[in-house]
């Protein structure tokens, strides 16, 4: 079995900066994630395999963790289907 190396992150992309920071100062913060190829999630950054909850559309599940991130005065990352973020949205 041969070792499959991933593309290395652009350490420049907003996105990213973002959200390294927000690590640096001990925020949480929420994801949406693609849950196998029907299914969305939304996840607490940092827990290992646990989900806030699982949907079965992204929209759902967008409107799911506004509510959270708000209630919280964190962030939310959305992704895209093949795991990419694709915005984030801040409610500090």
């Amino acid at each position: 079995m041969t070792k499959k190396t991933l593309p290395r992150k652009n350490p420049n992309n907003p996105q990213i900066k973002s959200y390294a920071m927000a690590v640096k100062k001990g925020l949480e913060s929420y994801h949406v994630i693609p849950l196998g190829s029907c299914h969305w999630a939304v996840k607490k950054a940092g827990s290992n395999n646990r989900l806030t909850k699982v949907l079965p559309t992204q929209k759902q599940a967008i409107s799911h963790g506004k509510k959270i991130a708000k209630s919280n005065k964190t962030e939310l990352f959305i992704h895209k289907a093949d795991g990419r973020i694709k915005s984030r949205e801040s409610y500090l």
